[in-house]
């Protein structure tokens, strides 16, 4: 809401005499048609903002490596097998 509606709706607009329904009717009156070449900067600006939370959503997911696989096998099963694991040989 900061990022896209966050000024119509905001305090500071509040306080220059923009009320709720005035801030409802600018944004009603905006045509569907072009309403998306005002909303893709904005998607834009809230994924760089919210990287961090899409990142860790990847590796939960496991579209992206990050070692919760392992980690909920653990716990899972009780058995860690990477104590276990044989180390590679170096070269």
């Amino acid at each position: 809401m900061e990022i896209g509606l966050g000024a119509l709706y905001s305090e500071q607009a509040l306080a220059s005499g923009v009320t709720t329904g005035k801030a409802d009717l600018v944004f009603a009156s905006v045509p569907y048609r072009i309403m998306h070449e005002f909303q893709i900067p904005l998607y834009d600006q809230m994924r760089e903002r919210d990287k961090e939370f899409y990142d860790r959503l990847l590796i939960l997911r496991r579209e992206k490596s990050g070692g919760m696989e392992d980690i909920l096998l653990a716990m899972a099963t009780g058995y860690d097998y990477r104590k276990y694991q044989k180390s590679k040989p170096s070269k």
